[in-house]
């Protein structure tokens, strides 16, 4: 099919509508439709990614954050799902085209790659990257995942996250780098939840 147009419809005052009008064929007749941009816009992996999370039983109130895809030299088409508290910040899931990666707000982010799965083709390792990327969220969503970040004074030296039933969750252990450099300094640890601070230590 070859697209004449795709324009923005802002005639019925819809911003998030886009009227998509082509041909099936040299000479036919032009074809209207009215789509809402998570249709036109969402890739097949973000709405697998999706359909995942429903299987778990998660309806997100999530949005698709159409200006990413447009722009693609700002980020990777990408869904955006409100944050449950300020301190921790909204949670993004990009597609970065060979794994999903997963930003918590301004704390953590993690990666679900294809090469980290076994499948014969990378169709069959992304879908189950993505998979479990969705597990993952729902156990997120839930508060069974902590994240992690520790300082060494006023500096941010790396994150982290576990799941709290896990046994490795201590509210007293800070990873500190082997590097000597922040062996003289106090380190803290903050700990999150999706829905908000667990503690300071």
């Amino acid at each position: 099919m070859q697209q004449d147009k795709a324009e923005q419809s802002d005639a019925r005052g819809a911003a998030d509508r886009a009227v998509v009008q082509w041909r099936a064929y040299s000479g036919g007749p032009v074809i209207t439709v009215v789509l809402s941009l998570t249709q036109l816009l969402m890739t097949p992996t973000l709405a697998k990614f999706l359909d995942h999370l429903r299987d778990y039983g998660v309806t997100p109130a999530g949005d698709f954050v159409a200006s990413k895809w447009i722009d693609n030299s700002q980020s990777a088409p990408s869904l955006v799902f409100p944050a449950a508290d300020d301190s921790v910040g909204a949670l993004t899931v990009y597609d970065d085209g060979e794994e999903l990666t997963i930003e918590i707000g301004h704390l953590h982010h993690t990666h679900f790659s294809a090469y980290n799965y076994d499948g014969e083709t990378n169709e069959q390792r992304l879908a189950a990257a993505n998979k479990d990327a969705a597990r993952f969220l729902t156990d997120v969503f839930a508060d069974r995942v902590y994240f992690t970040v520790d300082y060494a004074g006023e500096r941010c030296i790396g994150s982290s996250h576990g799941y709290l039933d896990s046994g490795d969750y201590s509210t007293g252990s800070v990873r500190l780098p082997d590097a000597p450099l922040f062996h003289n300094e106090a380190t803290t640890s903050e700990r999150f939840v999706w829905s908000g601070p667990l503690n300071k230590s």
